[in-house]
């Protein structure tokens, strides 16, 4: 719980997290590039939107996602009604 109350904390304050400015520090002295903004926006946001990605192709995951969700759910409502 305090991790995710952090982490609310850090993106509604629009704070940069302090762990961001260590890692580049880290990053600096073993002769690697930095990165601005943080860690959501540098790895995160290419994750869920890559640079290719188009609204057909947006629709077609979105779908999947739905499909994933609604086999599951079917599948823990069964269990849930056969346990009773």
């Amino acid at each position: 719980m305090p991790a995710a109350v952090w982490g609310a904390a850090i993106e509604y304050g629009g704070w940069v997290c302090p762990l961001t400015p260590l890692e580049n520090t880290f990053r600096a002295r073993a002769g690697l590039a930095g990165y601005g903004g943080g860690f959501v926006e540098h790895y995160v946001i290419p994750l869920l939107y890559p640079a290719d990605l188009t609204a057909p192709k947006q629709v077609v995951l979105g779908t999947l996602v739905l499909l994933v969700n609604l086999v599951a759910y079917g599948v823990l409502v069964r269990r849930l009604l056969r346990g009773t």
